[in-house]
């Protein structure tokens, strides 16, 4: 579904980029589905703008049963099934979700200690095929709900804004360059 969607070229079985000085390349220096080969490379897409999606980053697997439950996501939503996740869905390697969305500009990147990541213009997300190596085992990022990307709902975006962003759409901050390309914020 995603093929045609701009990507850059990660180190395999790592969410490492190749290359450090992607951003503010032109489009064209950017890899289309042609060029695609897991059994050389990992990918990540560009989030934003470019590529006409944001990404809901859940990492659901960081918490035990009961931290899961007092979640304030779970709280309000009360799983992953519910209506405002009923759209394009990557399970992580790692075992967290990524939920894909129509670009908004109203969302900036943002990494949060409430294990939600929003990633955005310049952000990057790791591409389903893709792999990790973990404590010697190998494990892939797969589509689980192959939808077509929908617009957020209003009632997850105003969530966002209470319990991400702290507030109305002019409260959301976003990364500096240099975080956005390191290791710990490429999911």
């Amino acid at each position: 579904m995603l093929s045609d969607k701009y990507k850059i070229r990660v180190y395999k079985n790592t969410k490492s980029p190749l290359a450090t000085d992607w951003k503010g390349k032109k489009i064209e220096n950017f890899i289309k589905n042609d060029k695609i080969d897991f059994n050389k490379f990992n990918y990540a897409f560009v989030c934003g703008k470019i590529n006409d999606f944001i990404v809901f980053d859940f990492d659901s697997y960081k918490m035990n049963y009961l931290e899961l439950s007092e979640h304030p996501l779970y709280k309000q939503f009360k799983n992953i099934d519910h209506p405002v996740f009923n759209t394009y869905t990557v399970k992580s390697a790692n075992g967290g979700y990524h939920f894909y969305y129509k670009y908004d500009s109203d969302f900036k990147n943002k990494n949060t200690d409430i294990h939600i990541d929003i990633k955005t213009d310049n952000g990057l997300i790791i591409c389903p095929g893709s792999s990790i190596i973990k404590n010697n085992k190998k494990s892939y990022y797969k589509v689980v709900k192959d939808v077509p990307i929908k617009k957020m709902d209003d009632e997850l975006k105003t969530w966002i804004f209470n319990n991400i962003y702290k507030g109305s759409p002019e409260n959301k901050t976003s990364y500096e360059n240099s975080q956005i390309i390191s290791n710990n914020n490429i999911y």
